[in-house]
């Protein structure tokens, strides 16, 4: 998991304190382009929701939903004093900052204007998803980068030799337990601790605290995991050397902050995990639910994940997001119990739906999410307060899924002709680069 960063001056071309709350301001599209070319750490966050982050965003947004801003946040940015700008939609965007700020971020920005100013100002935005680890795929198709091939021969002398040569070759530090600690501790930088190892391995044992993301998927979504730039990171691997030396091969060109790797051997001290305090909220039991239910005096909420929803929920249950809240709640009859589960905290939405009735409402969590209810639960049946729009992938099966993969490789296709001349997707310019360098603008 990530640590800290210490804070800095007020950045250039940004105003403080003109928006949402007397910690939060805005800044420019020229501004935060400087703040992306400077040498600051910086995390840009797209707080819509995934279908519509699909739609267009900023390649070096990291994505934070509303829907569950509070608990992302804090694991993509754990420190508070951590430059934090806002920037997808302004009025999400408000709202987003607004919940930033009452989580104690104290440089909060927004985009001033959004992603609409963004490319009016010549910003440019791409559809899709994992649109940097794509590019880069297709430039290393293009180009034949030697650098990037992945040693998937993880048991031989001959392997273990060329990833060390590789990390010694892009000047990357092999770091003791003590080093590891010394960086975590440093409040001057975010670190992020990061296990790339396989799921069996992970759980065999683990840096505590650490976040596993097999080195696959740590490239291909990088994004969604390095939202703070130019971070140090710890990729925790064993002595063979060989996933982290892939990883590292890619990340050289998908992340700008330092890279340095710590051979698991069971010494590590354990890594600071940054949580939130939950607000404190009225609750029902699993047993007051049921009894309520049977005397037709409540509305439920189903806050879960729509495929969460789809597989079973609570009968008589809508579905919704946050965002539906101010347009569904004055329509439902009281009391009103919202349900999350072990991915979805729901008691912040639960205060916050509270403000929006003024303090009127008769809103509850149901205490111990989905898994407290004693009923059945049912797939007939099933609301949707809006559209499905937590799951950018392709459809299942079907036609439609046909033509979602066509759609799909007809983007990838055109990715590097769309990337063209854009400094963030330069990966050419990224190569001449010294080994262990971080981006410079």
């Amino acid at each position: 998991m990530p640590t800290a960063t210490a804070p800095s001056a007020t950045p250039a071309g940004t105003r403080v304190g003109t928006r949402v709350g007397t910690r939060v301001g805005t800044v420019s599209p020229a501004g935060l382009r400087r703040l992306l070319d400077g040498d600051g750490e910086v995390a840009v966050l797209d707080v819509r929701d995934p279908v519509a982050r699909a739609s267009g965003h900023l390649v070096r947004s990291a994505s934070a939903p509303l829907h569950d801003l509070e608990r992302r946040a804090r694991v993509l940015v754990p420190h508070l004093d951590t430059v934090v700008v806002v920037a997808s939609e302004p009025a999400l965007d408000e709202h987003g900052a607004a919940i930033l700020d009452g989580l104690g971020y104290e440089r909060v920005l927004v985009l001033d204007g959004g992603l609409d100013a963004w490319r009016a100002a010549g910003g440019r935005t791409y559809a899709g998803t994992h649109v940097r680890s794509t590019a880069l795929g297709e430039w290393v198709a293009a180009t034949s980068d030697p650098d990037t091939h992945t040693d998937t021969d993880t048991g031989t002398d001959g392997a273990r030799a060329r990833a060390r040569r590789r990390l010694e070759d892009a000047a990357v530090d092999l770091v003791d337990a003590a080093g590891t600690a010394r960086l975590v501790a440093d409040p001057t930088r975010t670190t992020y601790v990061i296990d790339v190892r396989s799921p069996e391995e992970h759980a065999a044992g683990h840096v505590p605290g650490s976040l596993h993301v097999p080195g696959g998927r740590l490239v291909r979504a990088v994004e969604d995991h390095l939202a703070v730039q130019r971070a140090h990171v710890v990729l925790v691997d064993d002595e063979d050397l060989v996933r982290s030396a892939g990883a590292v091969a890619w990340l050289r060109y998908l992340h700008d902050g330092p890279v340095h790797v710590h051979v698991h051997d069971g010494a590590a001290a354990p890594v600071p995990v940054p949580v939130p305090d939950v607000p404190v909220v009225d609750a029902v039991t699993g047993h007051e639910l049921a009894a309520l239910l049977r005397a037709r005096v409540v509305s439920v909420v189903d806050l879960r994940s729509s495929e969460a929803y789809a597989a079973g929920h609570v009968g008589g249950s809508v579905h919704a997001r946050r965002e539906h809240l101010p347009a569904l709640l004055p329509g439902l009859s009281s009391p009103v119990v919202l349900v999350g589960d072990d991915g979805l905290v729901p008691d912040f939405i639960a205060a916050e739906a509270d403000r929006l009735l003024g303090g009127l409402g008769d809103v509850h969590v149901l205490e111990g999410g989905i898994d407290a209810f004693p009923g059945n639960l049912t797939t007939a049946d099933p609301s949707y307060a809006g559209p499905v729009v937590d799951r950018a992938g392709p459809p299942p099966s079907g036609p439609e899924s046909d033509a979602w993969h066509r759609a799909h490789a007809a983007w990838v296709s055109g990715l590097p002709a769309a990337a063209a001349g854009d400094p963030d997707l330069d990966f050419e310019a990224i190569s001449l680069r010294p080994p262990g360098r971080a981006r410079a603008g």
